[in-house]
């Protein structure tokens, strides 16, 4: 049957399908402390399934403590602690692998977010064995990246404004 009426407007652009994300994995050592937590909760609190992977030691470069984490759930997110080596140095940080492809494996998380500089090994790592497992990751641009990025664009010109 054909439609009486006016036509239908087409667009030759394709409208893009959002799959329902219900699981969210984030990697970040700044949840250690539970008071940094609150987007976690909040996302949660959405019906939201949030799991955060934390190193399982860190060592404060201030006082020179080291913080144990154990696994939790509160408030609807769930904290697990990867073992890592270069506690303590963001920089630095690397993940026990076999202990991250059992997390992103057992997890099966709808979207990996990964909250470090995206040039550090624990960045790259997560990234990388998302991607061998097939699940999407995300590396949002930190601030201390985009400063430097400017630094260099401001001084690299070559040129001055006099």
């Amino acid at each position: 049957m054909r439609r009486v009426g006016p036509p239908v407007p087409r667009s030759a652009f394709r409208v893009p399908r959002f799959s329902v994300v219900r699981r969210v994995l984030i990697i970040s050592h700044a949840y250690l402390s539970p008071a940094n937590r609150g987007k976690l909760r909040a996302l949660a609190s959405r019906g939201i399934d949030v799991t955060v992977g934390v190193p399982q030691r860190w060592r404060d470069p201030v006082l020179g403590a080291t913080l144990e984490i154990a696994w939790e759930r509160q408030n609807g997110v769930e904290v697990f602690p990867i073992p890592a080596r270069r506690h303590g140095e963001a920089e630095l940080l690397k993940f026990g692998g076999r202990a991250l492809l059992a997390l992103l494996r057992d997890k099966r998380p709808d979207l990996v977010q990964v909250e470090e500089e995206s040039t550090t090994p624990a960045a790259q790592q997560v990234v990388r064995a998302a991607r061998y497992l097939g699940l999407p990751a995300i590396v949002p641009l930190m601030r201390r990246s985009m400063r430097r990025r400017r630094r260099r664009a401001s001084h690299g010109s070559g040129t001055s404004t006099f």
